[in-house]
C-alpha cells in the first residue's frame, strides 16, 4: 500500500500549481499590463464597478486606504493588481509561487518604475525579516489552499500585520 502524508500531498500540489501557473503566466502580454497600470482610473472604472474580484477588493475606500501604505499581495498572479496598487500610491511586496509572475512584474516595472518588490515562493517559507504590512490582500487564491494551509496562512498574516492593519481577500 502506498500512502502519502498531508504534508507530502501539499508539496505535490504546490509543485503542480507552480508548474501550471508558470505556464499560464508565460503567455501574459506585459504591454497590456503596462497599459492598464498607466490608466488606473479607466481600468478600475471598467473592472471594479462590476461584481468581480476587482469590485470586491476595491470597495469601501480601498484606493485611499493604501496610499503611502506597505501592502503585501499574496498570489499576485500576473502582477497587474500589485503594479496597480503601487501606481495608486502603495509600497507593494508581491508574492506568487510562479517565477513567471515575478518575471512579469520585473519586466513591466522596467517601464513603470513603481515601488513593487516581486518575490517567488511558498508564503509559509518566506522570512519577511520582521517587516510589517498595513494591508495584506489576495485575489482568488485562498481556494487553492487546503484547510490546514489556509489556517497557517491566516496565522502568519496576523503576525505580519501592523496593529491596525487590514487583510482583504476576494474569492470566486
Amino acid at each position: 500500500t502506498f500512502h502519502l502524508s498531508k504534508a507530502h500531498m501539499s508539496d505535490i500540489n504546490i509543485k503542480h500549481n507552480t508548474e501550471h501557473y508558470d505556464q499560464v503566466y508565460s503567455k501574459v502580454n506585459v504591454d497590456s499590463i503596462i497599459k492598464n497600470v498607466n490608466n488606473p482610473e479607466f481600468f478600475l472604472a471598467e473592472n471594479a464597478t462590476r461584481e468581480t474580484s476587482w469590485h470586491g477588493l476595491y470597495q469601501d475606500g480601498f484606493i485611499e486606504a493604501i496610499k503611502g501604505k506597505n501592502v503585501l499581495e499574496l498570489g499576485c498572479g500576473d502582477g497587474l493588481n500589485a503594479l496597480l496598487m503601487a501606481k495608486l500610491g502603495a509600497n507593494v511586496v508581491a508574492l506568487d509561487i510562479s517565477e513567471a509572475s515575478k518575471n512579469i512584474i520585473e519586466k513591466a516595472n522596467l517601464t513603470l518604475r513603481l515601488p513593487v518588490t516581486a518575490l517567488t515562493g511558498d508564503f509559509l517559507n518566506i522570512d519577511f525579516n520582521f517587516q510589517k504590512f498595513d494591508v495584506v490582500v489576495g485575489k482568488d487564491f485562498l481556494h487553492h489552499l487546503t484547510y490546514e494551509r489556509e489556517r497557517a496562512y491566516l496565522q502568519k498574516i496576523v503576525t505580519l500585520l501592523e496593529p491596525n492593519g487590514e487583510a482583504r481577500f476576494t474569492e470566486p
